[in-house]
């Protein structure tokens, strides 16, 4: 029996305003080659999509490298020092070559805003959800002037929001809205989206403390779904009074599938596109 390996699928909410038809395809090629600053040495670019034939679902890869700062320092293994300018003029990386390259698959459905990345690879890298969630925020942030303005949101494991609000002792409560996507059309997505449009408004913050002498926080049906819409349109997060925390930001679903040997990681992680959107779209319904 041949060995087997193993990715790890996490997800994003992507939402987009204004909101044209085919503007996720569209930001997706905008986006593509623009390299992001990750930290420290790291830098990232996405690939631009391919449409998968016969789909609404566009694939690509996350690409992600090291630059290193010629001008700086160097070290001399054998002297133990810094290097002299003498052992500098032997270095010679052309400007296109770049080390310790790896890469992560992604793909979107165009149709439910949901993209899905490689959160950990069959040679073992990783790409954290909150890795992701800067990269692509700062990468759909640099949209041509007039573009559309785009949130990122990490898909949540079920039942996140359900688990803050039903913390024992919870003593504050943040939630963090942005704008739902148009078409994201159940009534209450609608209504929210709708005051927020009247307004101008972006994003909506609200946060409830409890008062001293009460035991915990009781919020009400309408905090309730603030927070079941921000679970894919920004954050919650609470606190009891025993100082533990929780977030759905700290909680992104996460699917593992094996690659049987010679078998494609790339339809096995294509495979869980599905189970991001049934996630997504059971929460929108709520």
């Amino acid at each position: 029996m041949g060995s087997a390996t193993k990715i790890v699928v996490s997800g994003l909410n992507i939402t987009a305003f204004p909101h044209p038809k085919g503007i996720y395809e569209e930001i997706l090629k905008q986006s593509a080659d623009v390299d992001i600053h990750l930290g420290g040495s790291d830098f990232a670019k996405i690939t631009a999509p391919e449409i998968i034939p016969d789909t609404s679902v566009a694939k690509g890869r996350i690409c992600v490298w090291t630059e290193i700062a010629k001008d700086g320092d160097w070290f001399n293994k054998i002297k133990n020092d810094k290097a002299s300018d003498d052992d500098k003029k032997k270095i010679y990386i052309p400007e296109n070559i770049a080390p310790n390259y790896r890469y992560f698959f992604y793909a979107m459905d165009l149709v439910d805003h949901i993209l899905i990345f490689e959160s950990k690879t069959e040679n073992n890298h990783s790409f954290g959800h909150k890795r992701a969630v800067f990269f692509f925020g700062e990468l759909f942030g640099r949209l041509p002037t007039g573009g559309p303005s785009v949130d990122v949101t990490v898909i949540p494991e079920e039942g996140s929001v359900d688990v803050i609000l039903n913390m024992p002792r919870l003593k504050r409560l943040k939630i963090h809205l942005t704008k739902p996507n148009p078409e994201d059309v159940s009534d209450d997505f609608a209504r929210v989206m709708n005051k927020m449009n009247l307004q101008n408004a972006k994003s909506w913050n609200q946060e409830l403390v409890k008062e001293t002498k009460v035991e915990k926080l009781l919020p009400d049906l309408e905090t309730k779904t603030l927070a079941y819409i921000a679970e894919t349109n920004g954050f919650v997060e609470g606190q009891s009074s025993d100082g533990i925390k929780e977030s759905t930001q700290e909680h992104p679903k996460c699917v593992t599938v094996r690659v049987e040997e010679n078998g494609s990681s790339i339809q096995k992680f294509l495979s869980t596109l599905a189970v991001f959107a049934s996630v997504a779209k059971s929460i929108r319904r709520n």
